[in-house]
């Protein structure tokens, strides 16, 4: 599931990769338990209804959320 990129100089692992199956089924069902939400600053969500909010953009403009809780 995941993979480790790179180790320290102690052998400790310091960044790893998942595998893109994994994160999209991750991603799935953390937002049907309303744990996280994804928003990639595409459209204006209307309502966001989670514990944690991920903000992911290329553009450097975000559209911000109407209603947040």
């Amino acid at each position: 599931m995941l993979h480790v990129v790179w180790r320290n100089e102690t052998g400790r692992p310091k960044a790893c990769k998942m595998h893109d199956l994994m994160r999209e089924l991750a991603l799935s069902i953390s937002e049907k338990e309303k744990f996280c939400v994804v928003y990639d600053g595409r459209e204006v969500m209307e309502e966001v209804r989670a514990r944690r909010l991920s903000t992911q953009t290329t553009e450097g403009k975000i559209k911000f959320c109407t209603g947040m809780s």
